[in-house]
């Protein structure tokens, strides 16, 4: 399922819970083991969640899972920033991010995980 929108998140753990699936989630399919792979689950597909980047008045920026990369090229040319991002251009921040966020500036600013401040989560008990 591509979601659009977190109220797509919501609809497919939804789907999920009423079916007894299990749910897997990719950001961009850049992934050599093909984790977000599975059966008898629902593929949430975020690739499609995008957003502006930077938020207003702030040092830091707000990214949906799907950003790619390339985020980095607007942060630089718009607001003389930067956001700790993997080697590939076609990998989403959140699959980045949740596999411990090893990229090019992981050497000076840590891993990625440890620049995340907050993130959304949907539970099916939440839903």
């Amino acid at each position: 399922m591509i979601a659009e929108s977190e109220a797509d998140v919501v609809a497919a753990v939804k789907l999920a819970k009423e079916r007894g699936w299990q749910v897997s989630v990719r950001s961009g399919g850049h992934s050599f083991s093909g984790s977000h792979t599975r059966d008898n689950s629902v593929q949430i597909n975020l690739s499609h969640m995008k957003g502006s980047g930077r938020s207003e008045g702030r040092d830091r920026d707000d990214q949906p899972v799907g950003v790619r990369n390339a985020l980095n090229k607007k942060l630089r040319e718009e607001y003389d920033l930067f956001t700790p991002s993997a080697h590939g251009v076609n990998v989403g921040m959140g699959g980045f991010v949740m596999a411990g966020g090893h990229g090019w500036h992981s050497r000076v600013f840590g891993l990625g995980c440890a620049n995340l401040l907050a993130l959304d989560v949907v539970t099916a008990k939440a839903s």
